[in-house]
C-alpha cells in the first residue's frame, strides 16, 4: 500500500493526500490514521513499573509497530529517567538512558526484578479503582469503549 502511494506521488509529481477519490490515497490515509490513533492511545494507556535498579519498564502489545513513534513522547515525559518499552508481540524494545533512545530486537527473555514499592503502587491503584467504582453499577460496555480490552493485558486497575 505504501509503495502504491509513493508511486502515485512520483507519477503525479505533486502532493496527493487530498485526492480521496483515489482508493490508494484513501486506503493509505485510513492506515496512517489507525497507526497514529493507536500511538495517541498508547501514550495514555502504557503502564510503567520500576525495577530494582531504578529503570522504568513497560510491556505492551500494540496492533501496529509503533515503538519508534512513541519513544520521543516518553523521552520527554521521563526527562532524565532511564526506561525500557517492550513490544512483546514483535519482540522489540526501545531503550532510553533519559537523554536519547535506541530500538533493538529483544533477545532471550530476561527475568525482571521490580522494586519493593512497585507492589504497593499496584495495590494502591487497585484500591483506588475499587473505591471510585460502584460495584452494583459496573459499566463494562463503557470501559470497553474507552479502553479496548486488547490494551488491558498489562494494566492492573481494570475490571477482572
Amino acid at each position: 500500500m505504501a509503495f502504491d502511494y509513493a508511486r502515485l506521488v512520483l507519477d503525479k509529481k505533486r502532493a496527493v493526500f487530498s485526492d480521496l477519490s483515489d482508493k490508494r490515497v484513501s486506503d493509505f490515509n485510513y492506515t496512517v490514521g489507525k497507526v497514529y490513533g493507536e500511538k495517541h492511545r498508547i501514550g495514555g494507556f502504557l503502564r510503567f513499573k520500576e525495577t530494582k535498579n531504578g529503570v522504568m519498564y513497560a510491556a505492551y502489545s500494540p496492533d501496529n509497530d509503533i515503538t519508534e513513534l512513541i519513544m520521543p513522547h516518553f523521552l520527554s515525559r521521563f526527562s532524565a529517567t532511564p526506561f525500557v518499552i517492550h513490544d512483546v508481540k514483535r519482540n522489540k524494545v526501545g531503550i532510553s538512558d533519559g537523554r536519547s533512545f535506541k530500538i533493538f530486537k529483544a533477545g532471550d527473555a530476561a527475568t525482571l526484578s521490580f522494586s519493593p514499592a512497585e507492589k504497593e503502587w499496584e495495590d494502591l491503584w487497585k484500591r483506588y479503582y475499587k473505591s471510585v467504582n460502584i460495584k452494583e453499577r459496573k459499566n463494562k460496555r463503557q470501559q470497553d469503549r474507552c479502553l479496548p480490552s486488547r490494551y488491558r493485558k498489562f494494566m492492573s486497575e481494570t475490571y477482572d
